[in-house]
């Protein structure tokens, strides 16, 4: 079986200014050699995850975008056990497999491949890929097929502010929702690629354990017809002979 690839550090451009005091010590600036970070794409309680580009031919190809999941490694405490968990789900749903030709000797003779076949279940195409995993002193990286933007950032967005002492909301319906309301094929192909998922996941035994718009990530046409689709985040997964 492979090992994990090792980091290393590189000169990149600084991303501090996108954390909070807290989240500069515990994340810092750093990036797993052969990348180059391009922005922040989200925040979660225990990871960061950002838009990235290869820079190493032998890591993909050059130019092509990844997203990294950062989990910084805290000294005195166990790495979180839902990157473990990203980690099992990820080779169950693309498993690790000798390249044809090759003695399965080092890593770069290894392949992620699909667990079903696309053709049969296409809702192996609507899962977001786990790539590699890259590991040093200092950060656990997950490199994932890169998504597009949220389900509910597409629908809509909310701001909270104080009124006479107490938060109101004001909910702003972005053109997805209403392309959702004008246009009758767009709900159900959603439903449908997402169903699709929900194949994959029930003929392998997962739970998903966290579906909610934040963790659907949808690229559009310029139409606003559907184009892609991409089920996110396995932190919470487990399987239907596990449920403890």
């Amino acid at each position: 079986m492979p090992t994990t690839t090792k980091a290393s550090s590189s000169k990149q451009i600084s991303f501090l200014k996108e954390l909070i005091d807290s989240e500069k010590e515990k994340y810092g600036d750093r990036c797993p050699a052969g990348f180059r970070k391009l922005s922040l794409l989200g925040k979660g309680g225990i990871a960061l995850v950002w838009m990235a580009e290869v820079k190493d031919s032998k890591l993909g190809e050059l130019g092509s975008k990844v997203a990294l999941k950062q989990f910084p490694k805290v000294r005195g405490q166990p790495l979180d056990n839902s990157a473990i968990v990203e980690i099992e789900t990820g080779n169950i749903l693309f498993p690790l497999e000798v390249k044809d030709g090759c003695e399965g000797d080092t890593s770069d003779e290894f392949e992620r491949n699909y667990a079903l076949d696309p053709a049969e279940f296409p809702g192996m195409r609507s899962i977001s890929k786990l790539i590699d995993t890259i590991e040093d002193r200092h950060d656990l990286w997950l490199v994932y097929e890169v998504g597009s933007a949220c389900l509910g950032s597409l629908l809509h967005t909310v701001k909270g502010e104080f009124y006479k002492g107490e938060r109101i909301y004001n909910v702003a319906h972005q053109s997805f929702y209403q392309a959702l309301l004008s246009t009758p094929k767009i709900l159900p192909a959603l439903i449908k690629k997402i169903a699709e998922t929900f194949v994959v996941l029930s003929e392998l035994s997962i739970v998903h354990s966290d579906i909610k718009p934040d963790n659907i990530l949808v690229e559009l046409t310029p139409e606003g017809d559907i184009k892609d689709l991409k089920l996110i985040d396995f932190g919470s997964a487990f399987s239907f002979h596990n449920v403890t």
